[in-house]
């Protein structure tokens, strides 16, 4: 039975402005962690802040506090405006999307007239999270009763007292007929979403279209939908989730992914499909602290963002595996919250406010990243590189491999560090321990080679080399981290019958086997390339190989029509009969008609400094534009290259060419940027690496 009434609420509660200019004088910047911009002390509001949400143009930041709401002006990095509360309870905030209100608690808060402006009815139970629809009609809250559901219309200003409708207060029963012998607890069948269904609700989370909404609860993670006012499922333990209870969940801007954490664990979830997509890992820095704020998301870059004890750690929102940390600060994290453009993070800990820059990182990479066809005895070398270092006096690094596949040999360290003592590489079960410190404390900026780390294959299997727990330092001793990556190792693969022509040894002559050949034209090695073995690698052995192609259609080719037209030119000079070869220069021809697929391939080279080459090829004409963006999502570069017809654009004379430098003419710093090809069909990206 759902209850329905129309309430006005005009409340006038006091604004308490207390001397901000002296308060700021009074709390110390000293000893603020790495990439830390700014602390701000909050002892005199509460102590910590509960839940943090930044405006949507990110100007202001609202922190929840027992009894006071702060309104920070972020560009300023102030306290703007404080505004005294009489409830206890509140868990979450949330900024109205014109950034003129909070929703907090029981109310909407006007943020000029520093009070609120509408309360919601019989809230009593229902208000400890609270936040609107992805379309400002409708508020939910949650708390010990369940969920409850209020319309709202934020734009209706003429008759205040039809603002806010209490929709329904949600069943607190029940029905117990149709439970199931392999679920005790929740019956498919059940309507009832109170705190008998969903006890203990510890958050909750609105997905992007608003046609879900996610609790966290004791049971796990319930997804309900609101429209049909019913639940659709549970994910708990029994699907790879959390044994207990839920603290938070979060959806991803696409609405692709929601994360969950409880029990020092986090979970991402593939939310279309109902499953679990992957288990974050705790990069060996503190165990999971919680917040009410869990997750953000850069989505250009496929990063989460998750803050754990003392740390924020980032997350490879794919895979799992874990990227990078800002930290350490002294007290737990409570709760973090990161601009929409991916700028700032602001965290909230024990009597503070911490603003964190993450525009640039430094990062730690292996290269190569990929190594293929791996053979037993094989000896492999990898460098260690740097990129964005500033103040860096020493490094720790802790690789991981696997000892029953791979043997570790030797560490070469590099001189990037001036009068470095290097301490001495140790192995343990499945680690390399490598550091290296200046013992003048001189601190290098800038990017670089840290040091080459040899491995030999044991076995011909597949395995990852990982970086971890990448801890750097200054002189003063402050740590703080680097953004990583892994290296993966392929065997090569098990061919029942490996033909000459398959160079690659991929078990598949395709176009791949076709460009390598190209790539060796005039040259004598590597011998496999040589398919018919006369001793050199030429228009032959590229016609033979042409001839055997499956299918070209996924052509990532590196030359242009003038000169696959060369080639055609000098196999029909040969004027074989060899069936095979003829029909080499009919794929050829075909390659040269029409590119099979819109494709954008690879830059060059990569890394590169400070200038690259990015080809791409369209199957039919198209205006085309191309966006260079960081890895935090911010658009650096736009390249509108008009209309274009079909054809391969791969060579320097035809290749999109890139400066290093943004849309002002700043040269861009080292590190990971990402390349974003638009055409009349098509969106792709890739990733590239400035490397001084």
């Amino acid at each position: 039975m759902y209850k329905k009434t129309i309430i006005i609420a005009t409340l006038i509660f006091g604004i308490n402005f207390p001397s901000l200019d002296a308060f700021a004088q009074n709390c110390s910047q000293l000893g603020i962690p790495k990439k830390a911009l700014t602390r701000i002390c909050t002892q005199d509001y509460g102590g910590t802040a509960i839940d943090l949400d930044f405006s949507s143009d990110n100007t202001m930041l609202a922190a929840v506090f027992n009894l006071y709401i702060l309104i920070f002006d972020v560009p300023n990095r102030k306290i703007k405006t404080v505004i005294k509360t009489d409830n206890w309870r509140p868990r979450s905030i949330q900024f109205s999307s014109d950034g003129k209100s909070v929703l907090c608690g029981d109310a909407i808060y006007d943020l000029d007239e520093g009070k609120p402006k509408l309360l919601l009815s019989d809230s009593d139970g229902y208000d400890d999270y609270v936040i609107f629809s992805p379309d400002e009609k409708t508020i939910v809250g949650a708390g010990t009763k369940g969920l409850r559901f209020w319309s709202v219309d934020l734009e209706e200003e003429e008759n205040e007292s039809e603002n806010i409708q209490d929709l329904n207060v949600l069943p607190t029963t029940i029905d117990q007929n149709n439970e199931s012998e392999d679920d005790p607890i929740i019956s498919v069948n059940h309507i009832a979403t109170s705190e008998e269904t969903m006890p203990d609700i510890q958050g909750i989370d609105y997905s992007p279209d608003g046609t879900e909404i996610a609790v966290a609860c004791k049971f796990g993670v319930w997804i309900y939908d609101p429209i049909l006012n019913k639940e659709i499922t549970l994910l708990d333990g029994n699907m790879g989730g959390h044994k207990g209870q839920v603290s938070t969940v979060r959806y991803s801007p696409d609405g692709n992914i929601l994360v969950s954490t409880g029990d020092g664990l986090v979970r991402l979830w593939d939310i279309k499909n109902k499953r679990l997509k992957s288990k974050l890992p705790d990069p060996k820095i503190r165990a999971f602290g919680g917040g009410q704020r869990p997750a953000s998301f850069i989505i250009s870059a496929n990063i989460v963002v998750v803050p754990m004890w003392t740390h924020i750690n980032f997350y490879d929102m794919s895979t799992g595996k874990y990227k990078y940390s800002l930290g350490e600060t002294t007290d737990r994290i409570s709760s973090a919250a990161i601009s929409s453009d991916n700028k700032l993070i602001v965290s909230s800990s024990a009597d503070t406010i911490l603003f964190w820059d993450i525009a640039s990182y430094p990062s730690v990479t292996i290269s190569p990243d990929t190594i293929n066809s791996l053979e037993v005895d094989q000896e492999l070398s990898f460098d260690i590189n740097i990129t964005n270092a500033k103040n860096i006096s020493g490094y720790q690094i802790l690789l991981d491999y696997d000892s029953e596949k791979l043997e570790y040999i030797e560490t070469q360290y590099a001189d990037f560090l001036q009068d470095q003592l290097i301490l001495q590489s140790k192995v343990s079960g499945n680690t390399v321990y490598l550091g290296s410190l200046s013992s003048s404390n001189s601190e290098i900026d800038g990017s670089g080679k840290l040091l080459t780390v040899k491995f030999k294959a044991k076995v011909a299997e597949d395995s990852v080399i990982e970086l971890n727990n990448v801890v750097l330092s200054d002189s003063k001793g402050s740590k703080f981290y680097a953004w990583i990556n892994d290296v993966e190792i392929l065997p090569p693969p098990d061919c029942d019958f490996l033909n000459i022509k398959d160079v690659n040894r991929d078990c598949e002559i395709n176009i791949q086997d076709l460009v390598l050949v190209a790539t060796r034209l005039g040259s004598g090695s590597p011998k496999e390339y040589d398919v018919n073995s006369d001793g050199i690698i030429d228009i032959i052995d590229l016609v033979l190989v042409a001839g055997s192609l499956g299918n070209i259609s996924g052509a990532p080719s590196i030359r242009e029509n003038h000169q696959i037209a060369q080639w055609i030119e000098e196999a029909k000079r040969i004027n074989s009969d060899d069936l095979v070869f003829q029909k080499g220069i009919l794929a050829l021809e075909q390659l040269l008609r029409k590119p099979p697929e819109t494709k954008l391939l690879s830059n060059y080279p990569n890394p590169f400094n400070p200038e690259t080459w990015i080809p791409y090829q369209l199957s039919e004409p198209s205006n085309i534009t191309l966006s260079i963006h960081s890895i935090e999502g911010n658009v650096i570069r736009t390249l509108s290259l008009g209309y274009k017809q079909q054809g391969l654009y791969h060579d320097r004379n035809k290749a999109i060419y890139w400066d290093g430098r943004n849309d002002v003419g700043e040269t861009v710093s080292s590190g990971i940027y990402f390349y974003t090809l638009i055409t009349k069909n098509s969106t792709q990206t890739k990733k590239m690496l400035i490397l001084k």
